[in-house]
C-alpha cells in the first residue's frame, strides 16, 4: 500500500517540475457533509460528520497523452461510528469481495468516535491515435442510461437513494475505445480483478437518427450480462430505456428492465419519470440490493432563484408499497460554494424496503478550488 502511494506521490513530483511541459492543473473540492438520525437496531439518535478534501490533478504534455489523478483525504467524526449498526455494516463491508484490483485506501488513524483515511480516487491515463483511445488506470466505466435504477451500470453501480449521485467509486483496468466519425464506437473493457475472475466486457454505440442505440455484453464479479439501451427524443421530451439479461450465481437468467421519459418545462420545472423491474439484479459487493419486482421513481426539480434549485425524489416499491420521499434545496452561497439541506423520509408498509428504514436530516457543503 505504502509503496503505491509512493509511486503516486512520485507522479506529482514529476509532473509538477516543469508545469507548462505537462500543462498541469489542480483543482479540488472540500466537502462537509452532516447527518443526523436514529439507528434501527437500537432506536438511538447519533449524528455523522463527513469530512473529504479532495485534490485532482490532471493535464498532458502530448495530444496523444492526458493523465488525472484525484487524491482523498476523509475524517470522519460522530457517536454512530459507536453504534453496533456500524459495527454490523464494517463487517459486512469487510466480507464482500474487492471490485477493483489495487487496494488505494488506506486507514490512517482508527478510534470510537472517528476515522481518518486517504485515497486515490481516480488514477488512470489516456493514449490516443487517431480515432482510437486507450484509458488505463482507475476510472469510472459508465454504461448505464438510468438515474435511480440502471441494471446495465454493472461497474459502477450507486444506490437508488444516494445523496451524492455522481461520486462513484472506480475500477481499474483497461478500457479500449474506437470512434466511428459521430455515429458509432466501439468499447472493449478488461479489469483483472483482486478477489474475483477477471472481468471483460465490450459495447457498441450507433446513432440512429435522433437515438443512440447501444449494445454491451461481458462478465463481471462471476456473473454475465447482456444488453440493450437506447436514448433520444419524442417531441421535446427525451425518452431511455436499458433491457438487461444477467446471469444469477445459480446460472439461471433474469430480466431487467428500465424505461425513462423527462421533460423540461419553459417555467424551470424539470420532470423526470423511470420504472423499473427487477429481475434480480443486485450488486452485493456494493452493498445494493432490491427486494422488489416492480418500483416507480419521479424526480421534480424547479429554480427558485437563479441560484436557488428545489429538488425532490420520490421511489416506490410496488410490490410491498413501501416508499422513499426526500425534498432538496439546493443554493450557490457564493461563486465556488454550494450548500444543499435536505431530508430523506421513508414511510408505507413498516416491514416493507423503505418502510422500516428511520428518517434521515442533513446538510451537505462543498467548497471548490
Amino acid at each position: 500500500m505504502k509503496a503505491k502511494f509512493l509511486y503516486l506521490l512520485l507522479i506529482f513530483v514529476i509532473c509538477s517540475y516543469s508545469p507548462e511541459a505537462f500543462s498541469l492543473s489542480f483543482s479540488g473540492h472540500y466537502r462537509n457533509f452532516l447527518v443526523y438520525s436514529k439507528t434501527r437496531l437500537e432506536n438511538k439518535e447519533y449524528y455523522l460528520d463527513n469530512n473529504r478534501l479532495r485534490i485532482e490533478a490532471k493535464g498532458g504534455p502530448w495530444e496523444s497523452f492526458s493523465y488525472n489523478i484525484q487524491y482523498d483525504n476523509n475524517v470522519i467524526f460522530g457517536d454512530y461510528l459507536t453504534s453496533r449498526e456500524f459495527m454490523a455494516y464494517e463487517a459486512f463491508s469487510a466480507a464482500m469481495p474487492e471490485s477493483t484490483r489495487w487496494i488505494l485506501d488506506h486507514n490512517i488513524k482508527k478510534e470510537d468516535k472517528l476515522r481518518w483515511n486517504h485515497s486515490i480516487h481516480r488514477a488512470y491515463a489516456t493514449l490516443r491515435y487517431k480515432n482510437l483511445d486507450l484509458k488505463l488506470g482507475r476510472q469510472r466505466v459508465s454504461w448505464g442510461k438510468g438515474w435511480f435504477w440502471s441494471p446495465l451500470d454493472m461497474f459502477n453501480p450507486i444506490a437508488s437513494t444516494a445523496v451524492e449521485r455522481e461520486d462513484r467509486k472506480g475500477v481499474d483496468g483497461a478500457l479500449l475505445t474506437l470512434s466511428s466519425g459521430r455515429v458509432a464506437s466501439y468499447s472493449l473493457l478488461y479489469l483483472p480483478q483482486r478477489e474475483a475472475p477477471e472481468s471483460v466486457a465490450l459495447r457498441l454505440v450507433r446513432q440512429a437518427g435522433s437515438y443512440d442505440l447501444a449494445f454491451s455484453a461481458g462478465r463481471h464479479m462471476e456473473r454475465t450480462f447482456a444488453g440493450i439501451d437506447f436514448a433520444g427524443y419524442i417531441g421535446d421530451g427525451g425518452v431511455y430505456g436499458e433491457l438487461v439479461s444477467i446471469e444469477d450465481y445459480r446460472g439461471d437468467q433474469k430480466v431487467n428492465l428500465l424505461l425513462s421519459g423527462n421533460y423540461n418545462f419553459e417555467s424551470s420545472l424539470y420532470i423526470m419519470l423511470e420504472y423499473f423491474h427487477n429481475g434480480g439484479w443486485s450488486a452485493p459487493w456494493m452493498g445494493i440490493d432490491y427486494s422488489g419486482e416492480d418500483y416507480a421513481g419521479l424526480q421534480a426539480s424547479y429554480d427558485l432563484t437563479p441560484l436557488t434549485k428545489w429538488n425532490n425524489f420520490f421511489i416506490v416499491n410496488l410490490d410491498d408499497r413501501s416508499f422513499f420521499f426526500t425534498p432538496r434545496i439546493v443554493s450557490s452561497l457564493f461563486e465556488n460554494i454550494d450548500l444543499s439541506l435536505g431530508v430523506q423520509t421513508f414511510g408505507g408498509n413498516r416491514k416493507g424496503e423503505y418502510g422500516r428504514l428511520e428518517n434521515l436530516y442533513y446538510t451537505d457543503l462543498k467548497w471548490f478550488f
